[in-house]
């Protein structure tokens, strides 16, 4: 085995010198910086960066917010968290599938505004309102695994080809990034108000902004781009 991969090796080695010098001018390290200073890349980083704010935070201080500010008991936080994932396992099935039969952006703005939806219901939780508890969990399963499966999906529509890896990796970094940002931000919030029902709504708005930002890409297309300094 190990004799056929030197094989495999000392045949790839003769031939790459006959192959033509590339172009400088085609490097992608010279092609790479442009496409980051396009709208289109700062709309995409914004909307997947508002995710990773979002659902890091969520899934960071949902059982503190249910357990220390709704008052409810601990023994029913594995049935709603057991909800919670179940419904995310479904989500990243069916948004994966709809991806692939719909327009995208349509797709992914709609696991978002579920993803919204959820966050006000989970600000407005009450200890005796099972009904909105478990609707909760359904709603924020679904929209959290769905907007989560759309985020690469979304980058690889926008820029398969010789610079999605490091395209990928750029976006990844930030939407890391923001994700740090937002354990931090939602925590000082709790600090500064004593519990998390501000923290929450504010979630809401930015998801809904970040759903408006992914339906605007589907006006974007390749041809028209331009960079963020251009008009």
């Amino acid at each position: 085995m190990l004799g056929s991969v030197w094989l495999l090796l000392r045949d790839g080695r003769r031939v790459v010198p006959d192959s033509p010098s590339p172009d400088p001018s085609s490097d992608p390290e010279q092609r790479v910086i442009p496409v980051l200073l396009t709208r289109r890349f700062a709309a995409i980083v914004f909307a997947t960066g508002s995710l990773w704010f979002i659902i890091i935070a969520l899934t960071q201080y949902q059982s503190i917010h249910l357990a220390k500010d709704v008052g409810l008991a601990r023994s029913s936080l594995p049935s709603v968290f057991s909800l919670f994932f179940g419904c995310s396992v479904v989500g990243k099935f069916c948004f994966g599938l709809l991806s692939d039969r719909f327009d995208l952006h349509r797709v992914m703005a709609s696991a978002i505004l579920m993803l919204a939806i959820a966050l006000v219901a989970l600000s407005q939780m009450a200890v005796d309102a099972n009904a909105l508890l478990y609707g909760y969990a359904v709603l924020a399963g679904l929209g959290f695994s769905g907007a989560f499966t759309c985020i690469q999906i979304l980058i690889a529509a926008h820029y398969s080809g010789p610079l999605y890896g490091r395209i990928l990796a750029t976006i990844v970094l930030i939407d890391t990034l923001c994700g740090a940002l937002g354990t931090q931000t939602i925590a000082r919030i709790r600090e500064w108000q004593g519990d998390y029902t501000d923290a929450f709504i504010g979630m809401a708005i930015l998801a809904t902004v970040s759903a408006m930002m992914v339906l605007s890409l589907t006006r974007t297309t390749a041809g028209s781009e331009s960079p963020t300094h251009a008009n």
